[in-house]
């Protein structure tokens, strides 16, 4: 559980949830996991409530019975059956058997509609260091598999434009640009000061006058551009 993520305070917990209580109903912890382009919330049977009034636990089952993918962590030597949880739901499985020198034995079972995902195969022998990680990768590429197969199926990219494309059309301005250029004008009081600036006065001379001498100078301080013609220097002489 270590390697799949990081334990969350359901009450305290700010993201994706994937359809846990924040009430702690199905447990006050869970595991979660977040990168820059993907959420994953863990539905850890052990660390949901057990009501001994229920015996076949179906607040338990409401979840990982409707899960496309199940993680199996199996410590007994006998080979895990799929159909242990009935559903129509659980296409995938990874299971997990340790094995006595250190390493971890991988079993993939998939329904034979599901399209081929991976890092990690049936039979496959790995270590702790990369056991975490790599169930993690291999049931969000399961998960992805599976909802490749809806029809109305969209990858991450075209979703995304899709997003933008709603943002635009919900919050977007009608104005046209040199509208906008001119209401932005206005609301910076750019407009006001340039009908300010424009009438003359000696002080506002001297200024202008001692602005466009520090521009020469700054300009003369950078190295001269290859293909300079002379009538470009000239200009700048007689500017000064």
């Amino acid at each position: 559980l270590d390697g799949l993520g990081w334990e969350v305070e359901m009450a305290k917990h700010p993201g994706f949830v994937g359809g846990l209580d924040r009430r702690g109903t199905t447990g006050a912890f869970s595991r979660y996991y977040a990168s820059a382009t993907v959420e994953l919330m863990f539905h850890v049977v052990t660390l949901m409530p057990t009501k001994d009034s229920d015996i076949q636990q179906i607040h338990k089952k409401r979840h990982v019975g409707n899960d496309h993918v199940q993680i199996i962590y199996c410590n007994d030597h006998k080979e895990y059956r799929p159909k242990t949880i009935t559903s129509q739901f659980n296409d995938a499985h990874v299971v997990v058997y340790p094995l006595r020198n250190g390493q971890y034995r991988i079993q993939v079972h998939k329904k034979e509609f599901m399209p081929m995902f991976g890092p990690l195969q049936d039979g496959m022998v790995i270590g702790q260091k990369l056991l975490g990680a790599l169930v993690r990768e291999t049931a969000l590429n399961a998960s992805r598999a599976r909802r490749s197969l809806q029809p109305h199926y969209m990858g991450p990219l075209p979703t995304r434009q899709t997003r933008i494309k709603d943002i635009i059309t919900r919050y977007s301005n009608p104005l046209t640009r040199k509208d906008a250029a001119t209401f932005l004008a206005e609301s910076l009081g750019i407009v006001e000061k340039k009908a300010k600036s424009t009438h003359s006065s000696p002080t506002n001379k001297t200024h202008m006058r001692h602005s466009t001498s520090h521009v020469d100078e700054v300009s003369h301080l950078q190295p001269p551009a290859f293909g300079r013609s002379k009538s470009s220097r000239r200009t700048k002489t007689m500017h000064m």
